[in-house]
């Protein structure tokens, strides 16, 4: 079983200067039917190739969510392929703290709860600060965006 180690992250390239406004535009997102505008946040970063687009949404900031790009061997366990590379569920925990790294660590202080952050004593950082203490999902996302064809480096 290959980790993170084996898909070093590497800097944002043109391709991220141009992904960007694409994935971080707002839009619609639904959680238990109630709606909400929402805004996911791209890593910088990638990782081995970086030609696949991965989400990750964490339990206490459904439907907000983050777009990892990732090596094009990794896996999902709902993907009918024959990918090669790791599950992306055994790279979750090292994603989720580069996540931190970027976007700040959301997770809840012990006075707040989930609906209420806006006290004074609060130090909670905001979406996209990374909130991770329930748990996360992911997805594979490729073909959630329909950007123009990207000129510039070939990851």
């Amino acid at each position: 079983m290959s980790g993170l180690m084996d898909f070093p992250r590497q800097e944002p390239g043109a391709i991220y200067g141009q992904l960007q406004p694409i994935v971080e535009a707002e839009q619609d997102g639904y959680l238990w039917g109630e709606h909400y505008r929402i805004t996911p946040a791209l890593l910088p970063w990638f990782y081995g190739d970086g030609e696949a687009l991965f989400a990750l949404t964490t339990i206490n900031s459904r439907p907000w969510f983050y777009v990892i790009r990732g090596d094009s061997s990794w896996r999902v366990e709902t993907d009918r392929t024959n990918r090669t590379g790791p599950d992306f569920r055994d790279l979750c925990d090292d994603i989720i703290e580069d996540l931190r790294e970027v976007f700040g660590n959301g997770d809840l202080c012990e006075i707040c709860d989930a609906d209420d952050r806006d006290h004074d004593e609060c130090e909670c950082q905001p979406w996209p600060a990374v909130d991770a203490t329930d748990g996360c999902s992911w997805s594979r996302c490729d073909d959630w965006f329909a950007p123009a064809p990207m000129q510039g480096e070939a990851s």
